[in-house]
């Protein structure tokens, strides 16, 4: 597990938005080690927690594939590639930062990590959206963010006030209807 995240944090340009398709790739594609679904609600959560994006998803991942010895290693594996370029950058790479070819890298990584970004919102709202009154109880908050310039905790304020007791009773149907032994339970708690 800790070579999956280092390696993901050592090869992925652009912070948490940008690394979440990639380890998409990694946990739920490719090892399948996570389901699409606990993959969505890990990242609900991540983005949900003050804190670095991708060191959240790290350790709620690692939790859940490994309890506190996944998270412990999931984190350093993340946070260990992060740490090192930015004490190397500082140290000798700083006074390099305004040339042509460090510019140059710069944008084409821009491009690359924007294009990242669409493909993990892409990922996100294909598991996301799982009916239309997702759609319909999200289009609101869109337009008032975007065409109404509201703020966005003011956005989010209303949507647990009038969504959360929805989002409530369903979960407790649901506690009520399943078995406490998925593979995530103890996470969700």
């Amino acid at each position: 597990m800790f070579v999956v995240f280092f390696r993901t944090g050592l090869l992925t340009f652009g912070g948490g938005y940008s690394i979440l398709p990639v380890l998409h790739y990694e946990l739920v594609d490719s090892r399948r080690w996570l389901s699409e679904q606990n993959y969505t609600d890990i990242v609900s959560k991540a983005t949900a927690i003050p804190g670095a994006v991708s060191v959240n998803t790290a350790f709620l991942c690692g939790r859940v594939l490994r309890g506190k010895k996944g998270s412990a290693t999931a984190v350093l594996g993340m946070a260990i590639p992060s740490v090192t370029t930015m004490i190397l950058i500082a140290a000798y790479l700083f006074e390099y930062v305004h040339h042509p070819g460090v510019q140059r890298f710069m944008k084409g990584a821009a491009a690359a990590v924007a294009a990242q970004i669409t493909y993990g919102v892409w990922l996100y709202a294909r598991s996301a959206v799982r009916s239309v009154w997702v759609v319909l109880a999200t289009a609101p908050l869109f337009a008032g963010a975007f065409f109404l310039g509201l703020h966005p905790l003011l956005l989010v304020a209303t949507a647990l006030v009038v969504g959360g007791p929805f989002v409530y009773r369903k979960a407790k149907l649901k506690a009520a209807t399943s078995s406490p032994e998925s593979e995530y339970s103890e996470l969700m708690e």
